[in-house]
């Protein structure tokens, strides 16, 4: 299976950080844009379940309220479990 991009938006540095460290047994490249930050992931897609995992752990476990997620030319949005 051929990797695929997956972009992670975040608006701070600090998150884009967090995102790293939580993806950090996958490929990754951090994008400082005009807007904010952008984490992109090398991932097949086996492993999408498991990435989308860790990166909604990373945003509840660190406060982080809501990222867009791309993939295959559509974006989403994630949000953390702030209860």
């Amino acid at each position: 299976m051929r990797p695929q991009p997956l972009k992670i938006h975040l608006r701070r540095q600090a998150d884009a950080e967090c995102v790293v460290k939580a993806l950090a047994e996958y490929p990754v490249n951090v994008l400082d844009v005009s807007d904010g930050w952008d984490v992109d992931v090398e991932i097949r897609s086996r492993s999408l379940g498991d990435v989308l995992g860790a990166l909604h752990q990373c945003l509840t476990d660190n406060e982080i309220p809501l990222v867009r997620v791309a993939l295959d030319g559509r974006t989403y949005a994630m949000e953390a479990d702030l209860r």
